[in-house]
């Protein structure tokens, strides 16, 4: 480390006290620095603890939703189905009413 002349003049006219007061200074502005960044990491680390958990916590629903979609998909195929076999149903009954109604009419002829 290079001190300009400008300074060590100014260094040669300090006592050792006057040095070690301004050095004591310096560290306490260091130590004060050093702790104010790593508050600043703690709460960045926080932040990127919060960060990930919210992730998974995304991820967590996209997978619950993208079975809830399944589950719908399944269940409108099976009432599409149901539609169907009810209007299946009535027609086979209005079919059965009008044999039954012809049986009848047989019947009562005979």
């Amino acid at each position: 480390m290079i001190v300009p002349p400008a300074d060590e003049a100014i260094l040669a006219d300090m006592g050792p006290e006057a040095i070690r007061g301004e050095i004591a200074s310096h560290y306490v502005a260091v130590f004060k620095l050093l702790e104010t960044v790593t508050f600043l990491n703690g709460r960045e680390c926080k932040y990127l603890q919060e960060r990930d958990a919210a992730r998974k916590r995304v991820k967590d629903i996209g997978l619950q939703l993208s079975e809830l979609h399944a589950v719908f998909d399944d269940y409108k195929n099976k009432y599409a189905l149901q539609q169907k076999l009810v209007m299946d149903l009535e027609v086979t009954e209005a079919k059965l009413a009008e044999v039954v109604q012809e049986r009848d009419y047989l019947l009562t002829a005979v």
